[in-house]
């Protein structure tokens, strides 16, 4: 009698694991819901359910109402800090007692921390953001190092200094002392020269363009019988400046101004020809008068000939 073999499964089936949609974000990517995990190092990788959760909270503000409260109460306290920090520095605030300032800041600091331990957490073993965030840091600290070295000075004195220096109208009472801050202000200079430069010349361009273009429309509708090749729009110095919404308008000008000429001329060919048939027939007539009196001339010189050939010869014969 034969015996039954038992047969154990080797793969799981295609058709037991779920579909899978195409992840939206690298957040989905990262924690993607409903796998089927085929062996068991794939299920020890697979994030924990309150590590999917606390990241879908913090990370994702569209994913429920609590992440999109998170967001906001974040976002609001990112704003709190900068005005807490600007006004801190202002001279006419210095009148509120300094632990006020101290109680506002050590809360925000502690509301960061939790924020920053909270998304470090969530991401894991995951920590591209985390050193985004180191350099992040070490590119704001030379601005705070510069802001340290001067005496007496707030926020708003340094952005005093920044438009000062970016209009090229000096420094005013406040110069870079260090050579961290002089390499910051050169390119407030380079770009200060480029911001004010260029709008300067792209506005005297187009003022120039548009009085150019009002004097020739001024110029051509003072003559009615402008000739395509007289056409003040076609102007040399005008075609090399155009660009191309002057363009545009020029054509418009120039499909208006060739209506009114082929109107024009439409108009002056029915007067023209009544007056090219009366014409016509003066022609006629003057051409059949100068045939008739041609014709006169033909007929007397035949007579002049004959008269002179019949006395040549009667002297022929009277010679004889």
């Amino acid at each position: 009698m034969s015996q039954t073999i038992p047969l154990s499964r080797i793969t799981t089936p295609r058709s037991s694991s779920p579909y899978i949609p195409a992840p939206d974000s690298p957040g989905q990517a990262e924690f993607q819901t409903g796998l089927a995990y085929d062996n068991a190092d794939e299920a020890r990788a697979m994030p924990p359910s309150w590590q999917k959760d606390l990241y879908m909270l913090v990370e994702q503000p569209t994913s429920s109402q609590a992440a999109f409260l998170v967001h906001i109460f974040t976002t609001s306290l990112i704003i709190v800090s900068a005005v807490v920090t600007v006004l801190e520095t202002v001279p006419a605030f210095h009148s509120i007692p300094g632990g006020v300032w101290f109680g506002l800041e050590t809360t925000l600091v502690v509301l960061f921390t939790i924020e920053y331990i909270a998304r470090c957490v969530a991401h894991g073993t995951s920590w591209t953001r985390f050193f985004q965030w180191v350099i992040y840091l070490l590119g704001i600290l030379p601005y705070y190092i510069e802001i340290a070295l001067q005496q007496d000075t707030s926020i708003p004195a340094a952005g005093w200094f920044v438009l000062v220096t970016i209009t090229t109208v000096g420094y005013g009472e406040i110069t870079p002392r260090s050579f961290l801050g002089r390499l910051i202000t050169l390119p407030l200079l380079v770009f200060g020269l480029l911001l004010i430069a260029l709008p300067t010349f792209v506005l005297g361009r187009e003022f120039s363009l548009v009085w150019e273009l009002m004097e020739e429309h001024q110029a051509y509708d003072a003559d009615e019988d402008v000739e395509p090749a007289n056409d003040p729009l076609a102007s040399p110095m005008l075609s090399r400046s155009r660009s191309v919404r002057d363009l545009a308008t020029t054509t418009g000008l120039w499909q208006h101004a060739q209506e009114e000429i082929t109107r024009a001329r439409r108009v002056s060919s029915n007067h023209g020809q009544e007056a090219h048939a009366h014409t016509q027939a003066e022609l006629t007539a003057q051409i059949a008068e100068l045939r008739a009196k041609v014709d006169a001339q033909e007929h007397m010189l035949r007579r002049i000939m004959a008269a002179v050939e019949g006395h040549g010869s009667q002297d022929g014969r009277r010679s004889r």
